[in-house]
């Protein structure tokens, strides 16, 4: 297993924060960690009158917000037996904050929650999903973290069996394996010329549909499944829009997490990637949301900071 030695918690002192640290306690319980939790303050110009008043306002202030986030931390993470560190950073943006400190710490997972109404929220979500060097876990609002029932939409690459094998990871050290349920999505379409082939759609899309299914007999065959099984879901999208058809397997599955490995080069795998990194972020599902990379695959941090 690939394991998460070292996690990063992103705190904004808003309600969600409760259940980012149950989450990470949750995941705490799978494997030994060294942990951190930071909360990002924006850079904000003290005056020169108010300087030479109060001299310690700004250690006074980042020394209370520490102490908040502490006491949080201490109310809400149970593993005693970790060492927790608490950071309060500066920073005009909180992505650049992030991804700053993770890559100096060399951060295994990020994570960090998603709230229903909160445009900025959902931004913030996107930039540490695109761009963030590690895997990074999105906490959905309103629902405990879970991972009895996970949904890994699939496109047969190296990177869709490495979201196999993380669904596989948290089925294994699940203290209930038994009762975890992975369901792998495929999303196959029509190409538009099919018409000329002398197939009706229907019929077009049963091709389609047994091509996948052979596909991914090919590719699940190439994976270990540690006796697991795993559900196959072929969807038929005739919109080109993937988002919804995913969207609709989680709900119809009542989903707790759903996976995907990033830096894939083809449609599913690129929704974190690509111009639809916004939309799969911005779903909601009820579901948690992990974007699974391999140790040492950079998203691109030195861009990042150029951009922000």
């Amino acid at each position: 297993m690939d394991k998460y030695d070292r996690i990063l918690v992103c705190l904004d002192q808003s309600p969600l924060d409760v259940e980012i640290i149950k989450a990470a306690d949750r995941i705490c319980e799978l494997t030994p960690v060294e942990i951190t939790f930071i909360n990002v303050i924006r850079d904000f110009t003290i005056p020169d009158e108010m300087k030479k008043e109060f001299p310690n306002f700004l250690e006074q202030a980042l020394a209370e917000r520490n102490a908040q986030i502490r006491d949080s931390v201490v109310t809400h993470f149970k593993r005693t037996e970790i060492n927790v560190d608490i950071r309060v950073v500066q920073g005009d943006s909180p992505a650049k904050a992030i991804l700053q400190f993770a890559n100096g710490k060399q951060i295994d997972l990020i994570i960090a929650g998603r709230k229903k109404k909160s445009t900025s929220s959902g931004v913030l979500m996107s930039r540490l999903a695109r761009r963030s060097d590690c895997s990074f876990l999105m906490i959905a609002e309103g629902k405990p973290f879970d991972f009895t029932r996970i949904l890994v939409p699939v496109d047969f690459s190296e990177y869709s069996a490495l979201a196999i094998q993380k669904a596989l990871d948290f089925a294994t050290l699940s203290s209930t394996p038994e009762n975890v349920e992975i369901f792998a999505q495929n999303v196959y379409t029509v190409p538009s010329g099919y018409h000329t082939t002398g197939k009706t759609h229907k019929e077009f899309a049963q091709i389609m549909k047994e091509n996948a299914m052979r596909s991914y007999e090919a590719f699940i065959r190439g994976i270990d499944l540690r006796d697991k099984q795993i559900k196959p879901i072929y969807s038929l999208n005739d919109n080109d829009e993937f988002v919804s058809d995913i969207r609709e397997q989680a709900k119809r599955h009542k989903t707790d997490l759903i996976i995907i490995g990033a830096r894939g080069q083809t449609a599913t795998s690129m929704l974190f990637l690509g111009s639809k990194a916004e939309r799969i972020v911005m779903m909601h599902t009820g579901a948690s949301m992990l974007v699974a990379r391999r140790r040492g695959d950079k998203a691109g941090l030195k861009d990042l900071l150029q951009e922000l």
